[in-house]
């Protein structure tokens, strides 16, 4: 019994690491332990220590195919910039914090290869991070101490789409970092990535991005030469698949892929490996197969791109009171009145609801149809009389006893000039004294 008892504790121990988070026995460099302490601190519930790694970059900048805005402005704020003298960077240092750069295009088009073959042309380290980890994280911290030993590093945010908020941490460590001195100026870059319009961030979360390059989706040539070197790459592994297609077929296949992203394209061919693949080796493959996987596996990242809804970061306040309803604030509408969120019409008649009950209330543009049209009903019958008063009072004005109208009272008065504005219109003069007789009985 005791041996069935220690059998699975032994089995839990055996499992779980034994060594601190600032020890690593039995890691492979930097990497390796940097993955250990990540495990044993996400099984002690701490954040994971975040270490900086070296770039994974199969070509040099200037021969990825694609994102030339992307390769123009990384050129000009991260490779040039590394390779100047301190000294000079620090005429700048008050610009510093918004030299972030910030690659906007749909997913798949080599955002993030781009950016580590930055960091391998100026011999820097490279420190990966998603938004929400760059919001919740001390990336700065790590980033500034891997700089303080002389290497660059270069900090890569993906998707910041996905926690917009992010930005204000950059900003944040752009400022940290220029408070180090003029050495850390060239020695520290932020690069970050969105897969989503520009126009999805507000001019807050815009301001650490100083370079900004909008990418669109590869040309026919680019996609060309990507299919061409794809092949290349797998002749070298199975010489008759890679050579199946001719240079047309190759082309057709790329104009094909109007809206594909490298990505894409790349899955598209992965696919057609896959599926050529038999125990006895592989199938050759015509152009039919990658016409029947295109038709099955639509573009999505152009469209995703595209048809994306602005985003929206929703602030929830602390609750004053417990069993308060939390309060909700958009940030399309931050900064505006209840006036402005609200339509006009709740402000003036919305009270009327409140005396019923919640299943007889009415629009506000019904309480005030209602309102104005009982105030022009109590208008309209204090200017003019009802048929059967005015029938009554026809034998005189108010001298004879009869009402005359409250507007044209004085009209009707005993030695006026006009009669009673009543259904003797005859009694009327016109033209300085002419009676009923018309103007030639005046005459």
């Amino acid at each position: 019994r005791r041996v069935a008892v220690a059998l699975p504790l032994l089995q839990v121990l055996l499992r779980v690491p034994l060594f601190d988070a600032q020890e690593c026995p039995n890691a492979d460099g930097a990497e390796g332990c940097s993955a250990a302490n990540g495990s044993a601190a996400a099984l002690k519930g701490k954040t994971p220590r975040l270490v900086p790694r070296a770039p994974r970059c199969e070509v040099l900048l200037s021969d990825i195919i694609g994102v030339d805005e992307a390769k123009v402005v990384l050129k000009e704020a991260v490779v040039t910039p590394a390779s100047m003298d301190p000294g000079l960077m620090a005429l700048f240092g008050r610009s510093y914090e918004h030299s972030a750069v910030l690659l906007v295009g749909p997913a798949g088009l080599g955002k993030v290869a781009a950016a580590e073959a930055a960091a391998e042309a100026i011999g820097a380290r490279v420190l990966p991070l998603l938004a929400t980890e760059a919001s919740s994280s001390s990336f700065c911290g790590a980033a500034r101490e891997a700089a303080s030993g002389g290497t660059p590093v270069v900090v890569i945010i993906e998707s910041l789409e996905i926690d917009p908020s992010a930005a204000l941490a950059v900003r944040r460590c752009l400022r940290e970092v220029a408070a180090g001195g003029a050495e850390m100026l060239s020695k520290v870059f932020v690069v970050a990535t969105l897969d989503r319009p520009l126009r999805s961030l507000g001019a807050a979360e815009l301001a650490p991005f100083g370079f900004i390059a909008e990418l669109h989706p590869p040309q026919e040539t680019q996609r060309k030469e990507f299919l061409l070197r794809l092949f290349q790459k797998i002749s070298r592994m199975d010489a008759r698949w890679g050579s199946a297609l001719r240079e047309a077929e190759v082309m057709t296949l790329a104009s094909l892929t109007s809206t594909y992203s490298f990505a894409e394209i790349e899955l598209v061919v992965r696919r057609a490996f896959i599926r050529s693949t038999t125990a006895d080796g592989r199938d050759p493959v015509a152009l039919h197969h990658f016409e029947a996987i295109l038709s099955e596996a639509p573009a999505q990242a152009a469209k995703a791109f595209n048809d994306s809804p602005k985003l929206v970061q929703t602030i929830v306040e602390e609750e004053p009171t417990k069993g308060t309803p939390k309060k909700r604030y958009d940030k399309r509408t931050k900064g505006k009145g209840d006036s402005e969120i609200k339509d006009p019409m709740d402000g003036i008649f919305g009270w009327c609801n409140f005396w019923l009950p919640e299943a007889l209330h009415l629009p506000a543009v019904v309480w005030a149809m209602i309102i104005f049209g009982i105030l022009a009903h109590f208008m309209a019958r204090s200017m003019y009389q009802p048929y059967g008063q005015r029938k009554r009072g026809r034998g005189g004005g108010p001298a004879a006893g009869g009402r005359s109208n409250s507007l044209f009272g004085d009209m009707s008065a005993p030695g006026g000039e006009f009669p009673s504005f009543g259904n003797n219109l005859s009694d009327w003069k016109f033209g300085g004294g002419m009676g009923a007789g018309g103007m030639g009985a005046g005459a």
